[in-house]
């Protein structure tokens, strides 16, 4: 398991620590691990990123048809 939380995550006046931790169990996905303070505890909030690839698509076929008056017609006697 990996932490991804590198920044102190609970501060008070005597102490700064990293109490608080996202762990994940790869290391191959882009991450940015974010530490906010929001004033309303001595926790800190704590926000992770994951930019993950799509597979890509091979291109998309698409079929069409015309109904033009002489296949319309012709489609009544089938």
């Amino acid at each position: 398991m990996i932490n991804t939380v590198t920044s102190p995550t609970m501060i008070t006046n005597n102490t700064v620590s990293l109490t608080d931790v996202i762990l994940i169990d790869q290391q191959n996905y882009k991450i940015l691990s974010t530490v906010l303070h929001f004033g309303y505890s001595d926790h800190q909030a704590q926000i992770l990123n994951i930019n993950v690839d799509k597979p890509k698509r091979g291109p998309v076929k698409v079929r069409k048809r015309q109904f033009i008056d002489e296949s319309l017609e012709e489609f009544k006697y089938l």
